[in-house]
């Protein structure tokens, strides 16, 4: 299930877009991301000292990506994890910017059409012992030849791995039950780290850390092996 559809999370977005940003001036940006193709995302972040909603949320973002200067898109960002994965060119031709308007889940805009999904798995946004912990997104790689996309992240703090996903139809929600974790399929125990190192047409080659006092080993994998892999 998809939480970014519940009227509690809509309710939450648009209280802070009107509390915090109805006069938000747009010529004096918190920050501005850099993205490759001439794109870029101006970031403005707030505290929220009226702790709306909860104390832990110290701050929020409205965050408006531009292609040379045209503005194109705005979001909320409700966890203030303004972070802004790369652009890739898709093997259907369009173009996608891969971000986050909290700290789980995943968004997309395809950049050309501005059509737009928002995902933000339900389980992580339960309360008390319905709670569950998802993967959450920090960079993410994709393979033009397989469709493949390698996202790089963890669950709260550790362990850091590697989540596979089918990215035929990126605007297709994949809801976190799909994911791939590496940890699952390669079998040699839980790693502390995983990091991508490449891609090649067939395979995916990624390095291995047990403690954080080194690395072990670098291994490629078959990347239609992984993705076939059931839980």
């Amino acid at each position: 299930m998809n939480y970014y559809t519940n009227e509690n999370c809509i309710n939450k977005i648009n209280t802070i877009k009107e509390t915090y940003f109805k006069n938000v001036d747009l010529s004096n940006p918190s920050e501005i991301k850099e993205l490759n193709d001439g794109y870029f995302v101006n970031v403005y972040t707030v505290l929220n000292e009226l702790e709306l909603f909860s104390k832990y949320d110290k701050e929020y973002s409205l965050c408006r990506l531009y292609k040379d200067d045209k503005f194109l898109h705005e979001w909320i960002n409700i966890g203030a994890s303004t972070l802004h994965l790369n652009i890739f060119k898709h093997s259907n031709g369009h173009k996608y910017l891969i971000y986050n308007i909290d700290l789980y889940g995943y968004s997309v805009l395809e950049l050309d059409t501005l059509k737009n999904i928002n995902y933000l798995p339900y389980e992580s946004y339960n309360y008390g012992a319905d709670f569950e912990e998802t993967f959450i997104f920090c960079d993410a790689h994709y393979n033009e030849y397989n469709d493949c996309l390698a996202v790089e992240g963890c669950f709260w703090s550790a362990p850091y791995s590697i989540m596979l996903l089918d990215f035929k139809e990126p605007l297709k929600i994949i809801e976190a039950n799909k994911w791939i974790d590496m940890n699952d399929v390669i079998e040699k125990g839980q790693y502390y780290n995983i990091d991508f190192e490449s891609f090649n047409k067939d395979d995916i080659t990624c390095i291995f850390e047990q403690t954080s006092k080194g690395y072990d080993f670098k291994e490629t994998f078959s990347i239609k092996k992984l993705m076939s892999y059931k839980r």
